[in-house]
């Protein structure tokens, strides 16, 4: 397998250049052959076919993508997982992942192996674009245990320390002290607890040059921290275990969507979402045979772009994530108010150590707070006032005060989580 790696890698350096033109056609290939493929060897896809009327030889173009009905998570989960294994696939010759179970259900996902080298050629691909190189040392706070098992075993592109990410933040620290790695990568919400440790006890020899985020929303106050505590740069990273890397953020901050490897869709009312305009996330993969995902809805935010970028790829742009659907706070008249609207609330008063904000109801939200020093009624009280006037309509607001906050699944850091289904239409 590693023989085919170094032709993959060539491939991807090669498509991140190619011509608009010769991309579509590049994505036209692999979307018919994985239509046929899936059509013909997995169950839940001829079946799916066969209800919406339409066969493998009905999609020759892009636009024709549109023909395939969208599906979600909670359908595959009702058929099956392994509804979705295409014949001949199965663990003993397959990569295994399990997603991360954020929306409350993880999924078996398996990869074969073209796939993984692709995908790995991919992820050199992005390490590049962000600066890194293969004699950086590579220190990777991971919370999935297959991938942190992958971590120790000899790299043949980066040199790389994979940490657990349930380590306390101390022993984390001490390892990356020792370690003195050029690049750190792992969640947002991991990076700025080790950061407040290391500002309390004056720590300044972790110092990276290269800070890669990704698995949670990315907001620029908490880039901006990250950054001044480590006092390396930030780059965003945005994928997902079903379909693996999407996008990810280059030298000259553009979001490039890696279309050679993933479709993307940005939908809104079922229909594209014009540039600029918030759209919910669907993606095809293009290359996973052991298990394809075609028009599969991750249940995120983003917003599409045509800007080019002046970096010189021409891998298409998106400008940014906003979120899951559950992370958008609905207010009573169906208005969505977006986490970026209401996280800067929060951080920016020092007297609270951590929050969450829960939404069961339209009218109403739970704000859990674990109090800080100096923290005070009157603290609260502005806190909640200026939450009333983000929100801009009659909602009531209901303070926890707790002792602590966990965090979701696999180390991720949700700070507001709805759980009133969101009208697509008011995107």
């Amino acid at each position: 397998m590693l023989l085919n790696l170094p032709y993959h890698v060539l491939l991807a350096l090669r498509n991140q250049y190619s011509s608009p033109e010769s991309l579509r056609k590049w994505q036209e290939k692999r979307l018919k052959h994985m239509v046929e493929h899936a059509y013909t060897n997995t169950q839940f896809y001829h079946q799916k076919f066969r209800e919406a009327g339409i066969r493998p030889e009905d999609i020759q173009e892009l636009s024709d993508l549109q023909k395939i009905p969208v599906i979600s998570k909670r359908e595959v989960r009702e058929q099956g997982a392994g509804s979705l294994v295409a014949r001949g696939y199965n663990e003993r010759n397959c990569e295994v992942h399990y997603t991360s179970g954020s929306s409350g259900t993880m999924l078996r996902i398996l990869y074969d192996s073209e796939n993984h080298q692709y995908e790995t050629a991919v992820s050199y691909r992005y390490h590049l674009g962000q600066g890194v190189r293969p004699w950086h040392r590579y220190y990777l706070i991971l919370h999935d245990e297959r991938e942190l098992q992958d971590s120790r075993k000899r790299k043949f592109l980066y040199q790389k320390l994979g940490v657990p990410g349930d380590l306390p933040d101390e022993q984390k620290i001490t390892l990356a002290q020792q370690y003195n790695p050029h690049v750190i990568g792992g969640h947002l919400s991991s990076l700025i607890s080790m950061g407040r440790i290391m500002e309390a006890q004056g720590i300044s020899d972790v110092r990276p040059k290269i800070l890669i985020v990704g698995g949670e929303l990315s907001l620029p106050v908490h880039r901006e921290y990250v950054e001044r505590v480590f006092g390396g740069k930030t780059y965003d990273k945005y994928g997902a275990f079903e379909v693996k890397s999407i996008a990810w953020e280059c030298q000259h901050r553009s979001m490039h969507i890696d279309a050679d490897s993933v479709l993307v869709e940005f939908l809104k009312d079922g229909e594209p979402a014009a540039p600029g305009e918030r759209g919910e996330v669907v993606v095809t993969n293009l290359w996973n045979m052991a298990m394809p995902f075609i028009r599969y809805r991750l249940g995120d935010i983003g917003v599409p772009s045509v800007k080019s970028c002046t970096c010189g790829r021409t891998l298409p742009v998106m400008e940014i994530i906003e979120g899951r659907l559950d992370d958008f706070i609905v207010l009573p008249s169906g208005t969505l108010i977006p986490p970026g609207a209401i996280v800067p609330l929060f951080l920016a008063v020092p007297q609270v150590d951590q929050f969450r904000v829960i939404q069961d109801r339209k009218d109403s939200v739970k704000v859990q707070i674990r109090p800080g020093r100096e923290y005070t009624d009157i603290v609260e009280q502005e806190l909640i006032q200026k939450l009333r006037e983000t929100l801009g309509e009659p909602v009531h607001i209901d303070v926890e005060r707790v002792e602590s906050i966990e965090q979701t699944a696999r180390g991720k850091s949700r700070a507001v989580m709805s759980n009133v289904n969101v009208d697509l239409s008011r995107l």
